[in-house]
């Protein structure tokens, strides 16, 4: 008689008071790889990528010293600002030769940048920081500063009137072009080379200083309309003090 393995039906059933067999343990599938922000191999030349590739340059100044250039480029932003604005020649503003009115330009643009460059970086970190931003004063200053690359660079625009016109392209009526077909060709075109450096400069802007805050250009954006709107409440309430006052004067006298 051999042994034979008992058949299923043989098996006497489990009682209800069993344990039951254990299941198998679960298995888990571990969670994707989470993409990390491309690294440059070489460092980024802030005069060259600030065009194309805004916030990693942002980012790299920040990281490296965002005290860097931000009083040398606000300077130079606000004399590239000035020089290619025209200064009416009529009162109240002064008659001056092109080389003086050079020199004027190059204070005044100097003087202007530096305080456009404080408000902006005050009312810039203010804003953000009611929109979540985590950027401090330094950083939205340096984001404030380095776009001002793209306007040195767009300055360049303005050689080809300076070759055309020698130094009264300083300071000229763009009316005084109207009989001159060429001049006005050339004129129109820098323009509007201008207008669209400048869209892409605030653009840029704006990239800067959602680095600096760590949100996004929207946010930025957002940021940048608050302020827009808290300089015109100021001027809207000094010009209505001032206004007050002079009624004031003319009623009383």
């Amino acid at each position: 008689m051999t042994d034979q393995p008992p058949s299923p039906s043989d098996v006497p059933p489990a009682p209800p008071w069993a344990p039951a067999p254990p299941s198998a343990p679960e298995t888990f599938a571990p969670p994707p790889p989470i993409a990390t922000p491309s690294i440059p191999s070489e460092p980024l030349n802030p005069w060259v990528s600030l065009w194309t590739r805004p916030r990693a340059t942002m980012r790299q100044i920040l990281d490296t010293n965002p005290r860097r250039w931000v009083h040398v480029l606000a300077i130079l932003g606000g004399i590239a600002e000035f020089i290619i604005t025209p200064i009416p020649d009529t009162p109240p503003f002064p008659q001056l030769s092109p080389a003086a009115m050079l020199a004027f330009k190059c204070v005044s643009g100097a003087i202007g940048g530096l305080i456009g460059l404080y408000i902006a970086s005050f009312l810039g970190w203010m804003t953000g920081r009611w929109l979540g931003g985590q950027g401090n004063l330094v950083e939205v200053r340096s984001a404030s500063a380095w776009p001002n690359i793209l306007t040195l660079w767009s300055t360049l625009l303005w050689l080809p009137l300076v070759v055309y016109l020698g130094m009264e392209a300083v300071n000229f009526n763009p009316e005084a072009l109207s009989e001159e077909p060429t001049g006005m060709v050339l004129f129109a075109t820098i323009r509007i080379l201008l207008v669209v450096a400048a869209i892409w400069r605030l653009v840029v802007y704006l990239k800067c200083l959602a680095e600096a805050h760590r949100f996004s250009a929207w946010h930025a954006l957002g940021a940048s309309l608050i302020g827009v709107v808290l300089i015109g409440v100021v001027v809207a309430i000094l010009v209505g003090i001032v206004i007050g006052i002079v009624g004031l004067s003319a009623f009383s006298s």
